[in-house]
């Protein structure tokens, strides 16, 4: 545990320098992220013989991430935002089936898992992006550190200190009701304080139905995420998706929590 909790602590720092980080570094700092979860989602299936398409995944993503800081940057794009990110995806898929087509190594096994992979890391983890280049930004994207770190912090300490009925514990068995409750019980309470700070410091009122359905939301899918990674490792038989962050993992064990979370909080301060 001792381990587990100083690793957590340096994480969190990093966090910390990235998330002060100005918008352009910020931006590189995600991509990097992106490719690196990513990597560590095709190495992991080649524990199954799974073979890896980095180099068109890796391509994609670049492509992404670029396109989505221009359409920021450029007076006239921003209209296009949305466009440009699907089309990616779009010739993504075709560059995936195409390459399967033409090499003929590859079979419908790694096609779908390198799809799966980059549209679970890179596709996802892209709205962390988006969320920080909007107006107020950097404070909006608390919203998004909170559901996730909070969730986790306190669903760990709570199942460690009073767990005991467990979840799902043929995918994890370390999972209890108890942590779970805890968990999202301390991300809604933190993330409603944190809206009244939210305005303080930006004057923008964010509507209370929007910070009700987010802190339930984040309380759930954060940990709906954590769940779906470590499903996604019993099925590869593996521990972890790296070995980086010792007692936690890698990048992708440490932001499993933000992939399906990142989306839905962009989209609630969109409406």
């Amino acid at each position: 545990m001792k381990q587990r909790v100083l690793t957590g602590v340096v994480a969190g720092l990093l966090l910390i320098v990235i998330y002060l980080l100005p918008d352009y570094m910020f931006s590189i700092a995600i991509y990097i992220l992106a490719l690196w979860m990513n990597s560590e989602f095709i190495n992991a299936g080649k524990n199954k013989e799974i073979k890896g398409l980095k180099k068109t995944t890796f391509l994609w993503t670049t492509i992404l991430y670029i396109g989505i800081t221009i359409t920021h940057t450029i007076p006239g794009l921003l209209v296009y935002e949305y466009i440009f990110m699907y089309s990616v995806a779009g010739f993504f898929i075709i560059n995936i089936l195409a390459t399967s087509m033409i090499n003929g190594k590859y079979n419908l096994t790694d096609m779908t898992y390198n799809l799966m992979g980059w549209f679970y890391t890179s596709f996802l983890f892209s709205f962390a992006l988006l969320i920080r280049l909007e107006n107020n930004g950097r404070w909006l994207l608390l919203f998004l550190i909170i559901g996730a770190t909070i969730t986790d912090i306190f669903a760990y300490f709570t199942g460690y200190l009073i767990g005991k009925h467990k979840i799902i514990p043929r995918i994890s068995p370390n999972k209890t009701w108890e942590g779970s409750i805890g968990g999202l019980v301390f991300c809604f309470s933190i993330t409603l304080a944190y809206s009244y700070i939210f305005t303080s410091i930006t004057g923008v009122v964010i509507p209370m139905y929007k910070i009700i359905t987010m802190g339930i939301l984040s309380g759930v899918l954060s940990q709906f995420g954590d769940w779906c990674a470590s499903y996604i490792k019993r099925q590869l038989d593996v521990k972890d998706f790296g070995t980086i962050m010792p007692g936690h993992g890698g990048f992708l064990d440490r932001f499993d929590s933000t992939l399906f979370l990142a989306p839905i909080i962009f989209l609630i301060l969109k409406l």
